[in-house]
C-alpha cells in the first residue's frame, strides 16, 4: 500500500505527475529544451509578470537553491542580516556564514512570528546591513512570517530582501515587489512535483552584476544563468524526469485555480485537521494568528502510555506518514496539510489516530473547539438572482399601476426587509411620498399599503422562475460548506407564498437549504433578530456566535448582527451593485471595481465583519472566522 505523506515534502503526488517520470528524455533534444523554457517562464509567472524576474533553477534539494540565492546575490564579506525563528533560518545564517559572509542574526522564538519593528531597529543600528533574509514559511513549525510587513521595514531602510518561500510558493501569496531580489523554492513542496530540482527566482537586475562572486561552482547562479540565456541548457546533467513530472504538476496547479485555490484546499486541510485534534485532546503548538496552512506541529500528550514510535508505527501501518518534531524548547511532532491530500484524507488520519490512541489506553480530555456550526444564507442577490432583480421589477411595477414612477434607486433602498416594510419604507421616502400624493390626491394610508403588498404578490411570483437562477459559484460552495458538517439555513424578506415558489426552482439546480424561513412567519422582519434565530433553532445550532449570516443588503448585516451571530456582506453579487451577471461583466475594470467598492463600504459601515464578492469567496472568510473564534473573539466584541 502507498503511503499518504502527510509531511512537508517529499509529499503524495498525483498520479499523473509519477507517471511522467515513466519517459527518458535527451536533455538537448529541442522538444525537451522548449519545455524546459516553459518551465520557467510558469514559475515566473507565479511571482511576476512584469519581466522583471528570471526563474535559475538548481540540481538538487531545495536548500541547494537557499545556498546559491544567498552565495551568489550577496557579496563577499557583505553584511546579511537572518531573521531566524527556526531550523531553517539557522540554516540559512549558516550557509552565509559558510559563504563569508557577516552575518547577523535576528533571533526571535520558535512560536514567533518575526518583528518588523525589531528588525527595523536593528536595520537602523547597523548601515553596513546590505541583505535581508527571511524564511517565508517556517518548516520547523509551520509559522507564517509576515512577509509583506518585512518588505516594508526593507524597503523603507533601502536594503534588499531574499525569501527561502520553500514550503509557501504555490500555495501562499507573494510577489516580486520591492525590495525583493529573489525568491528560493522547490519542485516537491506546494508544486506538488517530486525531489530533484530546486529554483531561484531572481530579478535579473539584481543578479546581472554578480559574475564570479559565488563561493562555490556547482552553485553559482550566475553562471547557470548565463548558460540558460546561452543555450537553454544547465551546466551540468539535469533531472530530465523530474523536470518533466514539475511541467505536469504546474498544469494541474493552474488547473486547480493557482494560488489561491490550492491554498485554499491546504487551508482547509489544515482546519479540519486542527478541529479533529483538539477533539481527540491533542494540542497544537502555535497560535492561531501564526498558523499557516503547510504543517501543523502538535504536543506530544504527557501521558504516560502515549509513545510517540508506536504512534508513528501503527499510523504508517494503516497507510500515514508523520514526521517527528523539529523544536529545540518543545516535545512535538508534525503532519503536513499539504500535497494530493483532500479533507476527506485529514478526517481518515484523524480516524486513525484515535484509534492508535486508544490502543495504547491514553485518553485525552476534549480542548475547547469553538468553530462555525453553521451558515444562514439570505436568497435574491446572495444565492439565487444575481444583482436581486426580481423584486425590485415587482415594486416598480405595483407602483406603477397606481401611477406612480419610482427609481431603482428608491425601489432598492429598503431591500432585505418583509415585503410589506419594504412598501412603508417606500412610502415614507420624501420624493416617494410625494409623488404618491401628486398620483393619488392624498397621503398614502395603511389600506394603500395592504392593497400594494397584495398586488406585489403575484408579481413577484411571476419574476422568480425568470430570476431564480443560483449566483456562480453558490451550488460549489454550498457542497463545500456540508463537506466540513456545517448546516445550511435560510431567511428571506420574501413572505412563505413566495418562498414557497422560490425553493423548487433552487431544489431543481442542487441547492435546498435544512430550514427556510421567511419574514410572514415571525414576529417581525429584518432588522430584527427574528427570522435569525428561528433558522439556528430550526437547524439546533447554539450559541448564535457559531452562526455566520450572509446577505447582500445592510438589513441582512443588522439581522445577524442583533442575532449575535458573524454577519458576512455580499458586495457584487447582490442589491447594493444590482447588476446582471451579464452587465456586470460588461462593465470596464475601473467601473466595476467603484462600484464594488462602494457595495463594500455601505455593507461594512452596516456592520459585516467581512465582506465577499460573491458566494463563491465564503470559504476564506469563514476560515478567518474560525480563527478568530480560536482566538477567543466573539461577534460582539
Amino acid at each position: 500500500m502507498t503511503p499518504l505523506l502527510l509531511t512537508p515534502g517529499p509529499l503524495t503526488t498525483s498520479e499523473a505527475t509519477r507517471r511522467a517520470l515513466l519517459d527518458d528524455h535527451g536533455s538537448r533534444d529541442p522538444a525537451f529544451v522548449e519545455r524546459f523554457k516553459a518551465v520557467r517562464e510558469r514559475l515566473v509567472a507565479l511571482l511576476d509578470t512584469t519581466g522583471a524576474f528570471t526563474c535559475v533553477p538548481m540540481q538538487g534539494s531545495g536548500t541547494f537553491a537557499v545556498e546559491a540565492m544567498i552565495g551568489t546575490l550577496t557579496p563577499p564579506g557583505g553584511g546579511v542580516l537572518v531573521c531566524v525563528n527556526g531550523a531553517y533560518g539557522a540554516r540559512a545564517a549558516e550557509i552565509a556564514e559558510r559563504a563569508g559572509r557577516r552575518v547577523t542574526r535576528l533571533t526571535f522564538a520558535e512560536t514567533e512570528a518575526v518583528s518588523p519593528a525589531r528588525l527595523a531597529q536593528a536595520l537602523a543600528a547597523d548601515p553596513s546591513i546590505e541583505h535581508v533574509v527571511l524564511i517565508h514559511s517556517e518548516t520547523t513549525t509551520g509559522l507564517v512570517n509576515p512577509v509583506e510587513a518585512v518588505a516594508d521595514v526593507v524597503l523603507a531602510a533601502g536594503r534588499r530582501l531574499l525569501i527561502d518561500a520553500m514550503s509557501s510558493f504555490g500555495a501562499l501569496p507573494l510577489s516580486g515587489r520591492a525590495p525583493i531580489d529573489a525568491v528560493a523554492s522547490s519542485a516537491n513542496k506546494c508544486l506538488e512535483g517530486v525531489p530533484g530540482l530546486a529554483f531561484v527566482l531572481t530579478r535579473v537586475t539584481a543578479l546581472a552584476p554578480c559574475a564570479g562572486r559565488c563561493h562555490s561552482v556547482s552553485l553559482d547562479l550566475h553562471a547557470q544563468w548565463r548558460r540558460l540565456e546561452q543555450d537553454g541548457q544547465l551546466r551540468f546533467t539535469p533531472p530530465t524526469q523530474v523536470i518533466a513530472a514539475l511541467d505536469v504538476a504546474l498544469q494541474q496547479h493552474a488547473e486547480e485555480g493557482g494560488v489561491a485555490g490550492r491554498g485554499a484546499r491546504y487551508a482547509e486541510n489544515r482546519d479540519v485537521l486542527i478541529r479533529g485534534l483538539r477533539r481527540l485532546g491533542l494540542r497544537t503548538l502555535l497560535p492561531e494568528a501564526h498558523q499557516g496552512p503547510i504543517i501543523v506541529t502538535v504536543h506530544t500528550p504527557t501521558h504516560p502510555n502515549f509513545r510517540f514510535v508506536r504512534l508513528y508505527d501503527a499510523l504508517a501501518e494503516r497507510g500515514f506518514l508523520i514526521y517527528p518534531g523539529k523544536l529545540t524548547a518543545a516535545d512535538t511532532f508534525r503532519v503536513g496539510c499539504i500535497g494530493q491530500v483532500f479533507p476527506d484524507d485529514i478526517r481518515r488520519f484523524l480516524s486513525a489516530v484515535k484509534d492508535v490512541l486508544d490502543e495504547m489506553g491514553v485518553h485525552l480530555e476534549a480542548a475547547e473547539d469553538p468553530h462555525v456550526q453553521a451558515v444562514i444564507f439570505d436568497w435574491a442577490g446572495t444565492v439565487v438572482d444575481h444583482g436581486c432583480l426580481a423584486p425590485v421589477g415587482a415594486f416598480l411595477e405595483v407602483f406603477a399601476s397606481r401611477g406612480v414612477m419610482v427609481t431603482m434607486d428608491e425601489a432598492r433602498g429598503p431591500m432585505g426587509t418583509h415585503k410589506r416594510e419594504h412598501i412603508r419604507r417606500m412610502l415614507l421616502h420624501a420624493d416617494v411620498a410625494a409623488r404618491w400624493v401628486s398620483a393619488r390626491g392624498a397621503e398614502a394610508t395603511d389600506a394603500d399599503i395592504d392593497a400594494l403588498y397584495a398586488d406585489l404578490e403575484p408579481l413577484a411570483l411571476a419574476a422568480l422562475p425568470r430570476f431564480g437562477t443560483l449566483i456562480p459559484g453558490a451550488l460549489e460552495t454550498v457542497t463545500a460548506l456540508r463537506a466540513q458538517g456545517l448546516k445550511i439555513g435560510s431567511t428571506t424578506g420574501y413572505n412563505r407564498a413566495m418562498l414557497d415558489a422560490l425553493l423548487p426552482l433552487a431544489a431543481a439546480q442542487g441547492y435546498t437549504p435544512d430550514c427556510a424561513v421567511a419574514a410572514s412567519e415571525v414576529r417581525a422582519g429584518r432588522p430584527s433578530p427574528y427570522m435569525a434565530w428561528e433558522a439556528a433553532a430550526r437547524l439546533g445550532v447554539h450559541p448564535a456566535w457559531a452562526c455566520v449570516k450572509v446577505g447582500d443588503t445592510p438589513v441582512d448585516m443588522a439581522e445577524g448582527l442583533n442575532a449575535g451571530m458573524w454577519a458576512v456582506g455580499v458586495a457584487e453579487a447582490g442589491n447594493e451593485v444590482g447588476l446582471s451577471l451579464e452587465e456586470l461583466q460588461a462593465l470596464s475594470p475601473e467601473d466595476r471595481a467603484a462600484r464594488r467598492e462602494h457595495a463594500h463600504d455601505v455593507l461594512t459601515r452596516a456592520g459585516a465583519h467581512l465582506v465577499v464578492r460573491s458566494i463563491a469567496e465564503l470559504l476564506p472568510a469563514l476560515a478567518q472566522i474560525n480563527r478568530w473564534l480560536a482566538e477567543g473573539r466573539r461577534p460582539g466584541a
